[in-house]
């Protein structure tokens, strides 16, 4: 919602984004990931998923045991999964989502 607001006023966008929000978080992520020799996302991409797979498997064991019934373990999986989902979404349209509904290049 707030992006699409944005993309009606571009030159306000281009004010933010352009004129501190965009620099200050390419400065920010690169003094924090520009020591590395490699990109950070596929490291970070593959903790999340390694947690998620350990989470899920204590889940389907505690349901396997009869702990906790197998409707709850998939539907507790399928909340978190929508709440990292959200997560994700809300990190990427506020470090990057603004330079979408910024004016054209011409």
């Amino acid at each position: 919602m707030a992006t699409a607001l944005l993309q009606l006023s571009p030159g306000f966008t281009e004010q933010i984004w352009g004129g501190w929000a965009g620099p200050f978080i390419t400065w920010a992520l690169s003094r924090i990931t520009g020591i590395l020799p490699f990109s950070t996302i596929e490291l970070l991409f593959a903790a999340w998923f390694t947690w998620r797979a350990i989470t899920t498997g204590r889940g389907l064991a505690q349901a396997r045991s009869g702990r906790r019934s197998w409707r709850h373990a998939w539907l507790a999986f399928a909340l978190v999964l929508g709440q990292d989902l959200g997560v994700g979404l809300g990190v990427f349209y506020l470090a990057w989502g603004l330079n979408y509904a910024r004016p054209d290049l011409e």
